[in-house]
């Protein structure tokens, strides 16, 4: 594969992947961590924990009648706490920078994507759908197991 560099007078000169270095860190630079999530209260946060919580607690009341299924259970809350430890880290090195808003104000504020502008209610919602979603499958399909027993 062969790149091209174009200089200053519009000329173009063929380099070899081994020519091209690039300067990742410069040394008059520091690089440290900024804040993860400035826009979201840490109770959303909260909420999400537990939904999800709450999703693997249905599925243990529900369906925890075997080995095998107390062995997938054991290995979905392993999972679990992986999935819920890294934003965990992530909030634990991230620098004060502020106040986060609160859940009053974010609600009535929203939030600004990619994408534009989403209301706090459309943000939650599109947060919360998932596991408040599969919770209530689970639910649903743990009533259908124990009543068809």
């Amino acid at each position: 594969m062969r790149h091209e560099r174009i200089t200053m007078n519009g000329s173009r000169e063929a380099l070899a992947p081994e020519d091209i270095t690039v300067d990742l860190v410069r040394s008059d630079s520091t690089l440290r961590a900024g804040p993860a999530v400035p826009d979201f209260p840490a109770v959303i946060g909260r909420l999400i924990v537990a939904a999800y919580t709450t999703l693997l607690a249905t599925f243990a009341i529900t369906m925890a009648h075997s080995r095998e299924a107390l062995f997938a259970m054991a290995i979905c809350a392993v999972f679990l706490i992986m999935f819920l430890a890294i934003p965990r880290i992530f909030f634990a090195v991230e620098p004060k920078h502020g106040k986060r808003p609160s859940f009053e104000t974010f609600l009535c504020q929203g939030v600004e994507t990619c994408t534009g502008h989403c209301s706090g209610k459309d943000a939650l919602l599109q947060m919360l759908l998932v596991p408040v979603s599969l919770t209530f499958c689970a639910l649903a399909m743990g009533i259908v197991s124990l009543v068809v027993r």
